[in-house]
């Protein structure tokens, strides 16, 4: 967890999929987050001579202290947006 918050919370979801949970800064932290996340991924790869690309699909919701949403329904909304970047790099190939 080098490039989350202290107090942020990952879980394994199951199979590949895992959830992280963090105070939300701005989109500009998250963006250079996940940025930060991929460029350790390649490295990793680069250095382990791996011979695959590693890569990650990320789905992201922000709560609303104001809605009526559930902490499942926030987990499923993300994992919404994730399959949808899923999609879309499947279909750029």
């Amino acid at each position: 967890m080098k490039y989350c918050d202290k107090d942020a919370v990952a879980a394994r979801m199951g199979g590949d999929e895992f959830t992280l949970m963090q105070a939300y800064d701005s989109e500009e932290i998250t963006s250079e987050m996940l940025v930060n996340i991929r460029k350790e991924m390649d490295l990793e790869a680069k250095v382990n001579a791996l011979p695959f690309p590693l890569s990650i699909s990320v789905g992201g919701a922000v709560t609303d202290p104001d809605s009526n949403m559930t902490l499942e329904d926030y987990v499923k909304l993300a994992d919404a947006r994730m399959y949808e970047e899923k999609n879309a790099k499947k279909a750029a190939n």
